[in-house]
C-alpha cells in the first residue's frame, strides 16, 4: 500500500511499507526521477 506524507510547502513524499514487522529495516532510494503517485491534473 502506498502511503504519502505532505510537507508544509505542499510537496508529497510517497513510500511503501512491506515485509515482516520483526524483520530488519531496509531503505531503498533509487537515483532516477520517478514517482509512486500520479500527478494531479485540473480539469
Amino acid at each position: 500500500m502506498i502511503q504519502t506524507i505532505r510537507y508544509s510547502n505542499g510537496e508529497r513524499l510517497a513510500f511503501t511499507d512491506c515485509g515482516e514487522r520483526a524483520g530488519h529495516p531496509v531503505l531503498v532510494q533509487h537515483g532516477l526521477i520517478a514517482s509512486l503517485v500520479s500527478p494531479r491534473t485540473s480539469s
